[in-house]
């Protein structure tokens, strides 16, 4: 996971390029792999958040 720092300085790095999206990190990754096989990248997104909500026990 990216550091909050590193995260807003890649983002203002991409505004002053007047970038029409910016992808920080693992997001490049998740953005193509969502498009080559949308239904494992649900099903591996969905992991961690059904591990948080099992420890919240909603």
């Amino acid at each position: 996971m990216m550091g909050l720092k590193k995260m807003v300085t890649v983002a203002i790095k991409g505004l002053q390029k007047d970038q029409p999206e910016i992808l920080p990190g693992l997001s490049k990754v998740l953005r193509v792999g969502s498009r080559i096989a949308p239904d494992m990248m649900v099903k591996a997104a969905s992991g961690p958040v059904n591990a948080m909500l099992a420890e919240t026990n909603l």
